[in-house]
């Protein structure tokens, strides 16, 4: 079994870079949270309503608690290389 799974191995690997790790990472995060979004504003319409009308005191907090985790996962991947 593992002399199969070797000899049927790709010949050429594909190299991941930082950058396409960030965009895959980036794409990730607004895809959960547009299906967060959805899921609140379908179940719970008072939640919806509540970030709807103060989005804009809101905004800042959850921008800074991004760019803290890029910044963790940046210094991890760095670390990696």
């Amino acid at each position: 079994m593992i002399g199969t799974f070797l000899t049927e191995a790709p010949a050429t690997v594909e190299k991941i870079t930082a950058s396409d790790t960030m965009t895959k990472l980036w794409n990730a995060i607004i895809t959960s949270f547009t299906k967060m979004w959805e899921i609140i504003a379908v179940n719970m319409p008072q939640v919806g309503n509540f970030f709807a009308d103060y989005w804009i005191f809101i905004f800042p907090f959850i921008l800074a608690i991004f760019f803290i985790c890029f910044k963790m996962f940046e210094k991890l991947l760095g670390a990696a290389c």
